[in-house]
């Protein structure tokens, strides 16, 4: 009875724990399902709820002509799901077959494969993956399932996650102006960045439940919200004249090796930028390769300078236009002196007493003095301003504001040839030029076409105001044209074509003040035809390594801008005119003077004074013979021939790079015999004779494009 009645006891409250037990879990059953149903809910929700990005498709960057620039192609990120990887026991394959595919390691991937997270990346190897690589996974890990624009392989554990890449065709071509997209998606820099708002559009998504082993729940059913995608940039570009200008301006930075170079090309009718370049520059398919300081910074918005002699246009603008420029007064060239300055011409002792016309042809630091002078410090102020050098240009870009400031005589005078009180920037100086090349217009220079707008932090107002009449452009575009066929500029020329032009040599600032007498800033800015203005083209070149020798400027930015306005002109279909190619030919010719017997120095005037080379053999005092003979008709530029001493005793000249025609001057002249193989210009040179017998040389001679030219004295 006592051991039955004990078992009755432990069977009540055996049976009164498990009935509250019960209790208790339906009291939090209740609990959960209906008083906190809706805490409960969400909390799920959250733990189940996934989002896929749906990325909007960058817009494209195209061209004038609807070249793309820019693009985006669909890419893809490796995502391992770790936990879907072990319960299929896929660990040994997936690290195998992975690493394998993305050129890293087993013992890295088999590392993420068993990290205790829903999700890891496969970095850096595994993301941006191009479109055509997914046959490779398809045939590695079989069959897959879409998942919005993801791909995912459930059986592995490996996910495909929709993407896109950026990518420049043109590679370097137009680099500063596109800018470009970084790793992490980040646009940096130029067009990228400036108009980011409207090329990237706005990202979609979908939305849906999976469990915590990353399955979608069967009853989930995905919102989706669909990307909207960017717009497409149209630029005033060309990319064809952008590659042309590259070329040119990549040439130069060999030969000379510059801190930095910028150009421009521009369509003076409608201020349309058609190319930029800044050198050195980099490629924004491989940025990370390139030096951010050095290839990065876009000088050709963002540098500024004091610009030298191609700012005289803006002093001889306003000279003309107020009836201050007579190209037949006189003045003494050399030197002027102003209040705190004596100022030099470039060869400081100046051509004597000439005129304006002259002066300009020259450069002449010394008119262009007196001319700021007869304007007023005022009224030159007032053309500096419409020729937008306070401030900046408006460009979509952005672009470093320039100034001119002067508060002292001596300042004033300096600023009427571009130093001291004038610092502004490429972009400026260009735009001043097409200014007078489209009649006396200045407009606000634009990069973008259509209504694009840039960002807010650069505002962006189409400007046009007129800067002089139409018949004081016209009578400066003359001017300029003077300078490249009797001045400065001659190196400009392209034969058939009118071109107006100015040249610059402004020497550097040092930083602890004065100025440097070995560094310049070369420049050259002008346009063609000068009947009808096709292209304005500016190029400066910031201390190109001429060894001190300023004179050598003439081959720094003059050929950058003959060889980029000869191609542009070609490819736009402009031809050289064989009528004006027939007024050069008259206007070139010259008469050979004559200098047989007169001092050296007296020969050597009378023949650079009819724009002719000069190549001395001998050391003597005299001219004793002359090479052509006076009165012969000659080409402005040809090389003269001068004898001052015995054939005797002058070494055998060395011939590489002389034409057929010079060779047997030189030998008639020298009395030397010569033997000669192939046409074209002298590669290699030999001599042939023994002691005590005539000399005699054997020359190779072979085209243009393989001989090399010897450099023009300048």
């Amino acid at each position: 009875m006592l051991h039955n009645k004990r078992i009755r006891i432990r069977s009540l409250v055996l049976g009164g724990f498990f009935i509250l037990c019960v209790t208790v879990i339906l009291i939090r059953l209740f609990w959960i399902q209906v008083v906190n149903f809706e805490f409960y809910e969400q909390h799920n929700n959250k733990t189940w709820a996934y989002e896929v990005k749906m990325p909007a498709h960058r817009g494209d960057i195209v061209d004038r002509n609807g070249k793309v620039l820019a693009a985006s192609a669909p890419s893809y990120h490796v995502v391992l799901h770790p936990e879907m990887v072990r319960d299929n026991k896929r660990e040994a394959d997936v690290a195998r077959e992975l690493s394998r595919l993305l050129g890293t390691t087993e013992s890295k991937v088999m590392e993420l494969v068993n990290k205790k997270k829903t999700q890891v990346e496969l970095h850096p190897q595994g993301r941006h993956l191009p479109y055509d690589r997914l046959e490779e996974f398809n045939q590695t890990f079989g069959q897959s399932r879409i998942q919005g624009q993801d791909i995912v392989f459930y059986e592995y554990g490996v996910r495909l996650q929709r993407d896109t890449k950026r990518y420049y065709p043109y590679n370097e071509t137009a680099a500063h102006i596109l800018g470009y997209i970084d790793r992490e998606g980040k646009p940096i820099m130029g067009v990228e960045a400036e108009l980011n708002n409207a090329l990237s559009g706005k990202d979609g998504s979908i939305k849906g439940q999976r469990d915590l082993k990353g399955y979608p729940l069967p009853q989930s059913k995905p919102e989706v919200v669909q990307p909207k995608d960017g717009q497409q940039v149209q630029l005033t570009i060309d990319v064809d004249i952008q590659k042309i200008l590259e070329d040119s301006m990549q040439d130069m930075m060999r030969q000379w090796n510059p801190k930095f170079a910028v150009g421009y090309v521009m369509d003076p009718k409608t201020m349309e930028i058609l190319a930029m370049a800044s050198a050195p520059t980099f490629n924004p398919n491989s940025y990370s390769k390139s030096d951010p300081i050095r290839d990065m910074k876009n000088n050709a918005l963002y540098s500024r300078f004091e610009p030298g002699s191609t700012f005289k246009l803006v002093t001889l603008v306003a000279a003309v236009e107020e009836k201050k420029f007579n190209p037949n007064a006189e003045f003494l060239s050399g030197h002027i002196k102003v209040p705190g300055i004596k100022i030099h011409d470039a060869n400081e002792v100046g051509w004597g007493v000439i005129d304006y016309l002259t002066g300009v042809k020259k450069s002449s630091n010394v008119g262009f003095v007196k001319m700021g002078q007869a304007l007023g410090e005022d009224t030159f102020m007032n053309y500096a301003d419409a020729f937008g050098m306070n401030g900046n240009t408006g460009v979509e870009l952005g672009d470093v504001a320039g100034f001119v400031r002067y508060n002292r005589p001596s300042e004033f005078a300096t600023t009427t040839f571009g130093q001291g009180g004038a610092v502004i920037s490429g972009l400026q100086m260009t735009t001043a030029y097409a200014a007078v090349a489209n009649g006396g217009e200045w407009m606000t220079p634009q990069l973008i076409k259509g209504d694009t707008s840039p960002s807010d932090s650069n505002e962006h107002k189409d400007e046009r105001r007129r800067v002089i009449s139409v018949a004081s452009a016209k009578q400066v575009s003359e001017i300029l044209e003077e300078v490249v066929l009797d001045g400065t500029g001659q190196t400009a020329q392209i034969p058939g074509i009118r071109v107006a032009g100015k040249t610059g040599t402004a020497q550097r600032a040092k930083s602890g003040g004065g100025y440097s007498k070995t560094t310049w800033l070369v420049s050259f800015a002008g346009y063609a035809p000068v009947e009808d203005p096709k292209y304005v083209i500016g190029i400066f070149v910031d201390d190109p390594q001429l060894g001190g020798d300023y004179t050598l400027a003439s081959q720094v930015a003059m050929p950058v801008f003959k060889s980029t306005m000869e191609r542009s002109l070609r490819l736009s279909g402009v031809v050289p005119s064989t009528e004006e190619k027939a007024k050069a030919a008259i206007r070139y010719q010259r008469k050979m003077p004559d200098v047989t017997n007169k001092p050296v120095g007296d020969a050597v005037k009378a023949i650079q004074a009819e724009g002719m080379k000069i190549r001395r053999f001998g050391q003597g005092d005299k001219v004793l013979k002359q090479y052509p003979s006076s009165q012969t008709a000659l080409s402005k530029g040809s090389t003269v021939y001068i004898l001052t001493d015995k054939p005797e005793n002058i070494p055998t000249p060395v011939f590489d790079g002389l034409s057929l025609r010079d060779v047997l001057a030189i030998s008639s002249f020298l009395g030397i015999k010569v033997r000669v193989e192939g046409e074209g210009y002298v590669t290699e040179q030999t001599q042939i004779s023994s002691e005590g017998e005539p000399t005699e040389v054997m020359l190779k001679l072979a085209s243009r494009t393989v001989a090399a030219q010897p450099p023009d004295s300048g």
